[in-house]
């Protein structure tokens, strides 16, 4: 019985000897060995040798021992596989950030110290497990451990005894604790990783590289609008000014002297500002995450964390406390759901309220705190009481009409008269209306001395503003209040005497007001996103920054306009870039939004150029009908600019509203047939001006294309417009089918050019050749074969680089035909060949060398022309319902060309094709929408435009090869079947002098003389149904002769007449 309690005994061998002294046999038992498998022993006293059982236990330990030499084989296998994946990793990012390759160089080395197996997870509970390891394994187990711990440990005792067994428990924890903190060191290691590639511009894109020449980079984000709050002026230590503006993804310092951004502070990796603060010489901001970064903008390149909170913050303001030191203050509008909005300090909640607040006034050093929401102010006042300086007393008061704007002031009080009667300081306050009116309530302290609330009290009334305030201030004496709003007017208020002082006629309405402590210069912040600094005495600009003006869509909840945004980048200045932007951001659901001024902006330094108007507005004149509503100015669809940057041409549309033309009819389809015979079209011509620095109007086209089979009256809507990239040419496919060419001439009088005062020939654009486009050929196994004919929706067009060659084809919506491509002879006028590309409708078009890149919605085609064949079909991803079409874009620089495509409702993909492979070079998946992908005709890469206004460049990194495409001629035609048709000689015309050469100009010069195609014909013309007209009277007989030789005289003896389309521009 002894041996039963022996200690070295476990409860296993006490069960079975126990058994085996009562003469029963022990029940059997499955155990499976690692190289027979499972096997059924059975135990038997009489069957069981005195020998055999040693025997067993030795086989069974060499089998252990055998077992624990292949799992640490694996293990080391699975930890040289990771060690190597590790590697590739650090080579693939390049040179890592030393935080990084210290992190990975800390990593284990063995697999030792991680769990072996999943039941290693568990505790040994038997001695039999515990005996099974070997005392060499404890001390490479310990030996191991101790390796990754800055001190050494002793070698773990012998396992036999208990001081050994607790010492193997011990060491197996600390090898688990240790593969824990390895794995996290790994993921750390791994998003730090991610962090520096993403360093390089990859904030929102998760980008891969699957090409081994050169490399591709994707630059950081740049441009942005400022973000919906005040700028604020700042001083630095040396006494200069400068003025501080948040974007959503940086933050600025501008400098007032030379209008340039000096200082700048990026956000954070995948983070947006949300709202900001100044005090003093740190900024404070808060992240999308609700994360708040102190930054001290005066000389810091980095910035550290204050708190994090796990609410929406939706505006912030700061204060200085305390007499002896001045400690921060932050207090904060909080979001805490839908019906429940709260006003903290630092960590403190002060108050909680139903209105739905967006911004936050601190006065008087924290002695009173306003916040504003459309329908109510929320004013807190802090306790006099020097024993709760930190509490506040709280006064909600309802707006009868709702704000859009306030500010306040605090008046100065004597410390005599504080300290003796413990007055507050007086509060004024002023609030702008929506309807523009300005409420002015001279003090609201009394109100928290009342033991009853009776709400505002009478406030003084100013009013000018015919539509709501977007922004007022206060001076700093109280003297003055400017206010601004829709009006492009800034307003200056004399309050003692209700006089007031305008500035009229800026670029753009006023949306926010910022005013120095001097009070001797103001910031206003405009709907174009720029803001002018202005001088207090003068009322005249003394700096102006202004940044990438297109229409914003992210995070608006305005409808988006159909089609791209018009948008190219100048051929000869290859990081300009030219688009169409509204006067104003939208601010509501439902605004009409239309663009229609022309802005130029350099990519690479992020400045505003230029800004001109490029069709009727009304942003400084009255925008407002005799009904109230709206006056909505055309918008301009497509922009164009020739191959040597000296014309530009435009394509802007107007449609009548719907308002306007309900007394034509009663039903909605007579009133949108109204809207679509009264539309306007204009084809516009501009030349650069190199004195005036501006684009002038040189001919305009009114409609330039007929609104197609059927239709009498109305113009067109055009679908492409495109330059020649060898000449000065322009090409448009319209509505009615039609492609037209469009070539300059010069006027002439009596057969001598007509110059202007600068001497210079004038010029005008004509129509030189009208190509008819052939619908696609009906399916035999349609059926919809003896439908009527269909309507094209849209139409694409595309150059070839020599400009010999045109590419166009048009998308019906209707799977019963197949999509044709056209190709056109440019000199002849005349469809060479029309040949079906792709099986879907065609969406965009491109030349690159020999190649011929058709995009359709579900897929890709790289067409060689030379030897008329399909290189290869590159499949896209299914889009969303509401998604876009996909984005084509040729860089003949790199001989690439890149495909924008919706891969998720979200997300937007970005691939980079060679022609001659099908193996994408590089790929990009952004978290948000693109509106636009350009490629400059002198410049390497792509240029991607944002929702939000940013911009970032694709661009290839040399690394030594450059990869060029054969030289085989790009105005090559396939052949389908017979030999295609010849292109007809041009008819040279013998009263017009054809002056245009194809031959390009310098790459070195610094401007192409510009070329007259043609000069005009002054003689009349004189067509047959005018004739017709005087010699047929209806009557029978005919009129008087003295009648129709006057007629006829006045046909050929008239002035030259110019077609009624166009209108010439001196």
């Amino acid at each position: 019985m002894s041996n039963l309690n022996s200690p070295s005994m476990g409860p296993g061998k006490k069960r079975k000897h126990e058994d085996t002294q009562n003469g029963a046999s022990p029940p059997k038992r499955s155990r499976t060995d690692e190289s027979n498998g499972p096997q059924e022993i059975q135990h038997s006293r009489d069957a069981t040798s005195p020998h055999e059982k040693p025997r067993k236990k030795r086989a069974s330990k060499q089998q252990k021992k055998e077992k624990r030499v292949r799992e640490e084989q694996r293990r080391r296998e699975v930890e040289e596989e990771r060690m190597r994946a590790e590697q590739l990793q650090v080579e693939a990012l390049g040179d890592p950030d030393p935080l990084v390759a210290e992190n990975l160089a800390a990593l284990p080395c063995s697999g030792a110290d991680r769990p072996k197996h999943k039941n290693d997870r568990k505790k040994p509970k038997h001695a039999e497990r515990q005996r099974a390891v070997s005392k060499s394994d404890d001390a490479e187990q310990a030996q191991t451990a101790g390796a990754t711990q800055d001190h050494d440990e002793e070698i773990l005792p012998p396992n036999d005894s208990e001081s050994g067994k607790k010492a193997i428990r011990k060491a197996r924890k600390e090898a688990k604790k240790q593969a824990k903190s390895a794995a996290a060191l790994e993921v750390r290691s791994t998003h730090a990783s991610t962090a520096a590639q993403r360093s390089t511009g990859t904030d929102d894109s998760h980008g891969a590289t699957h090409q081994s020449g050169p490399t591709w980079m994707l630059s950081p984000s740049s441009a942005g609008g400022f973000i919906n709050q005040d700028p604020v002026f700042a001083t630095d230590d040396d006494g200069e000014t400068f003025l501080i503006s948040v974007t959503a993804r940086d933050v600025q310092v501008l400098s007032l002297e030379t209008s340039l951004a000096v200082r700048t502070y990026p956000a954070p990796v995948g983070q947006t500002i949300r709202c900001f603060t100044v005090l003093e010489d740190v900024v404070y901001i808060t992240l999308k995450d609700a994360t708040v970064l102190s930054w001290r903008w005066t000389g810091e390149n980095e910035a550290s964390p204050v708190r994090n909170t796990k609410s929406k913050i939706v505006a912030m303001a700061s204060t200085l406390q305390g007499d002896e030191e001045a400690i921060p203050n932050l207090f904060y509008i909080c979001r805490e759901s839908k019906t429940e909005n709260a006003i903290l300090s630092d960590e403190q909640m002060l108050h909680t309220t139903a209105h739905h607040l967006h911004s936050i006034h601190i006065l008087g050093n924290g002695m009173y705190v306003l916040a504003q929401s459309p329908t109510a102010l929320v004013i807190g006042a802090r306790s006099m009481d020097p024993k709760t300086p930190h509490d506040f007393a709280w006064i909600e008061l309802p707006l009868e009409i709702k704000s859009s704007c306030v500010d306040a002031r605090v008046s100065s009080v004597p410390a005599s008269v504080k300290k003796a009667s413990n007055k507050r300081p007086a509060l004024q306050v002023a609030v702008g209306q929506c309807d523009g009116k300005i409420h002015i309530y001279d003090d609201l302290a009394p109100l928290f001395y009342r033991n009853e609330q009776h709400g505002l009290p009478s406030p003084r009334v100013l009013h000018w503003h015919r539509r709501a305030v977007s922004s007022l201030k206060f001076s700093t004496d109280g003297n003055y209040l400017i206010t601004g709003g829709k009006e492009t007017v800034l307003v200056i208020w004399q309050l003692e005497t209700g006089k007031q002082q305008f500035l009229p006629h800026l670029t753009s309405e006023i949306e926010r007001i910022a005013v120095n402590s001097a009070s001797d210069r103001y910031a206003v912040q405009m709907g174009d996103n720029s803001i002018m600094v202005l001088n207090t005495s003068e009322l005249k600009p003394v700096a102006n920054f202004a940044g990438l003006q297109m229409l914003r869509t992210s995070g608006r909840t305005t409808t988006r306009l159909p089609g791209f945004p018009a948008a190219t980048i100048h051929p000869r200045l290859p990081n300009q870039l030219l688009l169409s932007v509204p006067a104003s951001q939208p601010k509501s659901k439902g605004e009409a939004v239309t663009r229609p001024f022309l802005q130029g902006f350099d990519i690479r330094s992020s400045r505003h150029i230029t800004r001109q108007a490029l069709t009727r507005n009304n942003v400084t004149d009255l925008s407002i009908g005799p009904e109230g509503r709206p006056i909505i100015p055309p918008d301009v669809k497509h922009i164009a600019i020739s191959y040597d940057g000296s014309w530009l041409a435009t394509i802007d549309e107007w449609t009548p509203p719907m308002s306007d033309l309900e007394s034509f009819g009663s039903s909605r389809g007579d009133i949108k047939e109204q809207r679509t015979s009264r539309q306007e079209v204009y084809l516009k011509f501009w030349r650069w001006d190199d004195v005036q620095g501006l684009w002038t109007l040189t001919t305009r086209v009114d409609a330039p294309h007929a609104r197609g089979p059927g239709h009498v009256a109305g113009a067109g809507r055009l679908h492409a417009l495109v330059a020649d990239p060898a000449s000065n040419a322009f090409a448009t496919v319209g509505k009615d089918e039609c492609v037209r060419l469009w070539r300059p001439k010069t006027r002439t009088r009596h057969g001598v050019a007509v110059k202007n005062e600068a001497n210079v020939d004038l010029v005008e654009w004509t129509c030189k050749r009208t190509i008819q486009l052939e619908s696609g050929e009906e399916r035999a196994d349609s059926p919809l074969a003896f439908a009527r004919a269909k309507k094209t929706s849209t139409a694409c067009l595309a150059y070839a680089p020599d400009g010999s060659m045109l590419a166009a084809a048009q998308e019906t919506g209707d799977d019963s035909s197949t999509p044709l491509v056209h190709f056109i002879d440019t000199a002849g006028g005349e469809v060479s060949t029309s040949i079906g590309l792709a099986a879907a409708d065609i969406v965009a078009l491109g030349f690159l060398d020999r190649y011929l890149i058709v995009t359709t919605r579900p897929a890709v085609y790289v067409w060689d022309l030379v030897a008329d064949k399909l290189m290869y079909r590159l499949s896209l991803k299914p889009p969303h319902p509401e998604a876009k079409a996909p984005m084509l874009a040729v860089s003949e620089r790199d001989g690439t060309f890149a495909i924008v495509s919706p891969d998720t409702k979200k997300t937007t993909k970005v691939q980079v094709f060679s022609p001659q492979s099908s193996e994408c070079l590089d790929e990009h998946l952004f978290l948000r929408h693109l509106e636009a992908i350009l490629a400059g005709q002198g410049a390497k890469g792509y240029t991607l435009l944002f929702p939000d206004a940013t911009i970032r460049t694709l661009s290839p990194v040399s690394t030594g090869h450059v990869r060029t495409l054969s030289s085989a001629p790009a105005a090559s035609i396939p052949q389908q079947g017979a030999t295609a048709i010849e292109a007809a000689p041009a008819q040279e015309d013998t009263d017009m002098v054809d002056l245009v050469g194809s031959v390009q100009p310098a790459a070195d010069s610094a401007e192409a003389p510009f070329v007259a195609e043609e000069r005009e014909d002054d003689r009349p013309v004189v067509r047959p149904e005018q004739l017709a007209d005087i010699f047929d009277s209806g009557s029978g007989a005919l009129p008087p002769v003295l009648d129709m030789f006057r007629a006829v005289v006045g046909l050929y003896g008239r002035k030259p007449e110019v077609r009624p389309s166009v209108e010439v521009v001196v």
